[in-house]
């Protein structure tokens, strides 16, 4: 119908997983730990059919990955820097490559990220004085079917942001 919906609704899905998690902190520093395990089945299609379908019967919902880590530890190298460090490990996802039609089933592989940063107070706030911190920030991922050396893997696909940070208000006197 010209002015109608577009879209299919899933007419069944199933969705179960566990996410465990945990956290450590030690006077200034931190650790935490999360896991999340999925696992997603298209029940019924709906009028979605074929293999190049959205929702295929008895296929995975698309974009969701099985298994999903984060680490992540932060802390305090003195009152004025602090520093943090992640790691994000995710997990093949299906998905379907809509550059053509009808759409081609395509699987996003498993990627990794990993960050690290560091916060400096310049110049601290006081009565009556903003403060300054300076912020910079490392992240660089790829993906798990990449046969390279970790050097070139940190070339391609690093990025950094740098920044400053403003407070106002009482500070210390």
């Amino acid at each position: 119908e010209p002015g109608g919906p577009n879209f299919h609704n899933v007419a069944e899905a199933r969705a179960r997983g566990l996410e465990l998690g945990a956290a450590v902190r030690w006077r200034e520093h931190s650790l935490t730990a999360r896991h999340t395990w999925l696992d997603t089945e298209v029940m019924d299609s709906g009028f979605d059919q074929g293999e190049g379908a959205t929702f295929v019967e008895g296929g995975r919902l698309l974009r969701r990955p099985a298994q999903t880590t984060s680490l992540r530890a932060s802390g305090a190298a003195s009152d004025r820097v602090r520093w943090s460090a992640s790691l994000l490990l995710v997990g093949d996802r299906d998905d379907r490559d809509f550059s053509a039609m009808p759409a081609t089933p395509v699987v996003l592989p498993g990627y990794t990220t990993v960050g690290m940063g560091v916060e400096a107070t310049v110049l601290a706030k006081a009565h009556g004085r903003p403060g300054v911190d300076l912020l910079l920030r490392g992240e660089t991922s790829w993906t798990r079917r990449t046969r390279r050396s970790w050097a070139s893997r940190l070339r391609e696909g690093a990025c950094t942001w740098e920044g400053g940070c403003g407070s106002a208000g009482e500070g210390d006197q």
